[in-house]
């Protein structure tokens, strides 16, 4: 499931024990390439389109100083699918402001806000465990819940994304380099 320093695995042997005892057994990784293909550029719409949730497994987790999102989250939130984001503190906030929906109402992103990953991912579990017994419950209620927020996410995905992109991260990644090329000094 995760790839950590062998003093944060053993921290988490016990809670991820029984793991895939309450992990759908439908559950598949959606990202995989095809042959030739690229994970970055291309999107299972087909897949997406079957789920009722999506664990998002970002790169960063252990990380302490990191603070980004890849396109795992971007293809799963202009997807339209509720999600549980197993990543680095504020990935979901960062969502959000990049102006996608989080669906508070359906899934508990207290987790978000949690620097210390060894504290963080328990409660991870407990989101993903909530929002699909939650989904198994009820699914048409679910779906129900979800779908204005889904199509809201899809609508942005499609015609608000890139400009938001350019505003929070492209144009002061732009600014940095300038004023590194100018003055030789790094700028966080």
């Amino acid at each position: 499931m995760f790839h950590a320093p062998p003093e944060i695995a053993s921290a988490f042997g016990p809670l991820l024990a029984d793991v895939g005892d309450w992990i759908p057994r439908q559950a598949k990784r959606i990202d995989s390439p095809a042959p030739g293909g690229d994970m970055v550029l291309t999107l299972d719409t087909g897949t997406y389109a079957a789920c009722d949730l999506t664990i998002i497994s970002e790169t960063d987790f252990f990380e302490l100083s990191v603070e980004r999102i890849t396109e795992k989250s971007l293809k799963a939130a202009a997807m339209g699918l509720p999600f549980v984001t197993v990543g680095a503190p504020r990935a979901v906030a960062l969502l959000s402001e990049l102006g996608f929906h989080t669906f508070g109402g359906l899934i508990d992103h207290h987790y978000d806000r949690i620097a210390d990953p060894i504290e963080r991912l328990p409660q991870v579990l407990r989101s993903i465990e909530a929002a699909w017994a939650d989904c198994k419950r009820d699914r048409a209620a679910w779906q129900r819940r979800a779908g204005e927020l889904a199509e809201a996410n899809v609508a942005h995905g499609r015609h608000g994304l890139l400009r938001q992109l350019d505003r929070i991260m492209v144009a002061p990644l732009v600014e940095r380099l300038t004023r590194f090329t100018e003055t030789g000094i790094l700028v966080h």
